[in-house]
């Protein structure tokens, strides 16, 4: 991005990161691995165009009113008028220890691991040249995981003759959070250059979970695989608010220190395979799966931090089929699917008036996504590979009652395009030796879908038309030379200069597009140890 009230370009990427793994058999069955990870972010913040109603194109967020209509306009959306840069720093350090010991029968796997975040974020909230909000968020993070599974070994004596193949095991997740936004009025807001407001929550997750899965094979064609996972989550969140008046965002001083919640969940899996040949593969499968529920993330007063959504449940039903022609020179790819979503967790804008517009995470009752899939790859010859799939999804909310009485129902999920088509090739040609270049295309096509729900009806909002993106499709291309071990590429990403939304923010009045890259070409050099 390019600020055109300063002239510097932040929302860029410089990233270092590294990766150290030691490698240690102090015994014939026993095999040791320590990883440690290091990354350092300093690129994107949730910048982006800031475009009003579709009657008012300068409508900003507790602006104001004196003030709207008089910031800058850039229809370019690489370049934009904000009245400072946005900084964004990340920094995450983990360590990752994997134990496996060869029992004879069965191996025993320990995995264990740790992770240590923080960042911050300031940006631009009102995402003009104006002085209305600054958003300045700081987290920190510290997760730590135990994971011990045994799995037996193929043909091993476990698995009565190759028969049954299985994997018991055993996974606990700990973590521990702080986050805290502050908001800054500035000049150009609604109550003029007041004291900040500030959100801030101690968070506070424990899951335990248990698992197995066992493939038994009945014949040599036909598998029947059953599996099954436990998981008891335990979420606790203290969660404040400061403030030194009366007005939005924090109306007042709150701190909520919310009771420990439990949610659990039994999730089995049922999967059918029959290959008659080995160029054939019939499948059906079905199974249910769960995403934990929880408290609100930034909470504004203190019955949004006492609030809690649901967990999310899924069943789902898919059948397939996978095959191989033409002595492996063409190969297809069906399936058809339906997944059955029970309270799913919709993140929204809610508007509870006075400038209160906090984003929260709500369970919509009930959604229905189905749709299939083709997938045809072609392989002429050794040196050439072209791979085609399409995809069809319809995905509607069965029952869905937002803020304000708006009634979603019967509407398409947001994110969901109905059509997608992806193709693409690579070539080699030999240079003689282990030298070759690689020629390598990718595009892809997504017809038209939205960022937040209501299929961009005006009944839903002024500034909901404003959410829907029309179909795109985005195109890459790569030449890799490879000398041995090392290995030179000439890459480009969208390389037609396609200009799209990767996600929007939809506030009352205001609608703040985030793009996705543009056009971008690069050099990737490297040498395989």
């Amino acid at each position: 991005m390019t600020n055109l009230v300063t002239g510097n370009k932040p929302q860029g990427l410089d990233n270092f990161g590294g990766r150290l793994r030691f490698e240690i058999n102090p015994a014939s069955n026993v095999k040791i691995d320590l990883i440690g990870e290091l990354l350092r972010d300093n690129g994107r913040s949730f910048q982006g165009q800031s475009v009003g109603s579709t009657t008012n194109r300068g409508g900003i967020l507790l602006g104001a009113g004196s003030r709207i209509g008089r910031q800058t306009f850039s229809d370019d959306p690489y370049k934009q008028f904000y009245d400072f840069d946005p900084v964004f720093d990340r920094n995450i350090e983990s360590v990752v220890g994997k134990v496996e010991v060869d029992l004879g029968g069965a191996s025993l796997v320990s995995v264990t691991s740790y992770r240590h975040m923080t960042y911050s974020d300031q940006r631009d909230f009102d995402n003009t040249d104006l002085d209305v909000l600054k958003q300045i968020s700081a987290e920190r993070s510290k997760q730590w995981s135990q994971e011990v599974r045994l799995v037996s070994d193929p043909g091993g004596s476990l698995s009565f003759g190759g028969a049954l193949d299985w994997i018991l095991g055993v996974y606990y997740y700990n973590d521990k959070s702080f986050h805290s936004d502050r908001f800054d009025y500035g000049v150009d807001s609604a109550f003029g250059n007041t004291a900040d407001d500030v959100t801030y929550g101690d968070y506070s997750t424990k899951s335990l979970a248990f698992f197995g899965q066992a493939a038994v094979h009945l014949t040599n064609q036909l598998t029947v695989t059953l599996g099954a996972r436990y998981t008891e989550d335990r979420k606790q969140a203290d969660l404040g608010g400061i403030t030194g008046d009366t007005r939005p965002l924090v109306p007042a001083n709150f701190l909520v220190r919310n009771p420990q919640v439990k949610f659990t969940s039994f999730d089995p899996k049922v999967v059918v395979s029959f290959q008659p040949n080995s160029d054939l593969n019939l499948y059906a499968s079905w199974s249910r799966g769960f995403k934990s529920g929880g408290y609100q993330y930034t909470p504004l007063n203190a019955p949004q931090a006492g609030s809690v959504f649901n967990p999310e449940k899924l069943e789902s039903f898919e059948a397939g089929v996978k095959s191989i022609m033409l002595d492996g020179a063409l190969r297809v790819n069906a399936s058809a699917f339906h997944y059955k979503y029970k309270d799913l967790q919709v993140s929204t804008v809610v508007d509870l008036g006075g400038g209160n517009t906090p984003s929260l995470i709500a369970n919509a009752a009930s959604s229905t996504i189905k749709g299939g899939e083709l997938e045809v790859i072609m392989r002429p010859d050794s040196r050439l590979n072209i791979g085609v799939s399409y995809a069809y999804t319809d995905a509607r909310y069965d029952t869905f009652f937002g803020s304000a009485g708006a009634n979603f129902s019967g509407t398409r999920l947001v994110r969901a395009p109905e059509h997608s088509v992806n193709a693409n090739f690579d070539y080699t040609l030999p240079l003689g030796g282990r030298n070759d270049v690689v020629f390598s295309a990718n595009y892809s096509l997504l017809s038209d879908f939205f960022h937040e729900p209501g299929e961009a009806r005006t009944i839903y909002g002024t500034t909901v038309p404003l959410t829907r993106e029309d179909g795109y499709g985005l195109l890459n291309a790569r030449v890799q030379f490879n000398f041995g071990d090392s290995y030179a590429a000439v890459w480009g990403k969208n390389i037609t200069d396609k200009v799209y939304r990767r996600s929007v923010l939809a506030l009352p009045g205001q609608v703040i597009n985030i793009f996705g890259e543009p056009s971008m070409y690069g050099v990737t050099i490297g040498h395989r140890f």
